[in-house]
């Protein structure tokens, strides 16, 4: 299986190599098993590519018996040496994806679950020690564009790893926004091909995914169960869709309040009119006690509330239609 990247040395006295990162990440992930979610036969793939980068490069690790060798900026000679940290963070994050597919599953809740829960992160952890020794490795010998290629990348990775183990959406929302920020950059230059554009596409869902966990903004959920989930992956999918439940369960009245007394509402269709109802009254409610001060802001909230009360009385009229 070959992989498509870009090894020329560059002008500069031969010593700085280029290779196509995201080029030659879409074709060995479509080709080895990732266009179906198969992590686990992507995961051979990387480890066979290794093996084969570690014996053509020369880049043993001992005859008898397994001795680490570091790969520093000298040994690196062509494009190729950048390959290997590259492998080595896809084959870290391609095996705690699959750990991580096993345990989303219901199956998985039992014994063991907590055990490989750490595995997972272990892994994720890993991947990103690897992305990072890529990052410094095509800061210190690969040109302009390898460089920033390998920062998004670093960037991107780290996001992933904040978002899926540690649950820090913030922290991962600046990352992610910042490998967005790189990767548009990366699309408009010169000869850039479409793998930016669907890695922007692609970094949009979860952006918005992370903004939605930190903030738990209704309006970032609505956004997110339109067009927009269209590039989620599937794993943050099924959680969107629990979040979606959780929601609706939340924001569901089942009686109110009149005169001191509980009233329960008798249909189904009547409760979900009026929880509609409701939660638009507490929106407007929230929206009220955020309110800034001066004059735009006094302009644009009047605009605001008149959208507002239009779809509350719309929501009224839905109530008394039900």
């Amino acid at each position: 299986g070959g992989i498509m990247a870009t090894d020329m040395a560059t002008d500069d006295g031969g010593e700085k190599y280029s290779l196509s990162v995201y080029a030659t990440l879409r074709k060995t992930q479509g080709q080895h098993g990732l266009k179906h979610g198969d992590f686990l036969r992507y995961r051979k793939y990387t480890s066979r590519r290794l093996l084969r980068l570690y014996k053509s490069l020369k880049h043993l690790h001992g005859k008898a018996k397994f001795e680490k060798l570091e790969l520093l900026p000298e040994h690196v000679q062509e494009g190729r040496y950048f390959l290997i940290p590259l492998m080595q963070a896809e084959r870290a994050w391609a095996q705690a994806m699959e750990i991580k597919k096993e345990l989303d599953s219901k199956k998985a809740r039992g014994n063991g679950f907590g055990k490989r829960m750490r595995y997972m992160a272990r892994r994720f952890k890993r991947a990103c020690l690897h992305a990072d020794e890529f990052k410094s490795l095509c800061t210190a010998r690969g040109d302009a564009r390898t460089a920033l290629e390998a920062s998004t990348y670093a960037s991107a990775m780290k996001g992933t790893y904040l978002m899926e183990v540690d649950g820090q959406y913030g922290a991962a929302l600046d990352l992610l926004r910042g490998a967005q920020q790189l990767a548009s950059k990366l699309g408009r230059m010169k000869g850039a091909g479409s793998e930016f554009l669907e890695l922007q596409k692609e970094l949009d869902s979860v952006i918005l995914y992370c903004k939605y966990r930190s903030s738990s903004n209704s309006e970032d959920l609505q956004e997110l169960t339109g067009s927009e989930n269209a590039n989620l992956p599937a794993h943050l999918k099924t959680q969107l869709d629990d979040l979606v439940a959780e929601q609706d369960a939340s924001r569901r009245v089942s009686n109110i309040s009149y005169r001191g007394k509980d009233v329960a509402i008798p249909s189904n269709r009547l409760v979900d009119a009026a929880s509609d109802l409701v939660a638009q009254l507490t929106k407007m409610a929230e929206e009220a006690a955020g309110e800034a001060g001066g004059e735009d802001a006094v302009v644009v909230g009047i605009e605001k509330k008149m959208e507002s009360y239009g779809q509350a009385f719309t929501l009224f009229d839905n109530l008394k239609q039900a």
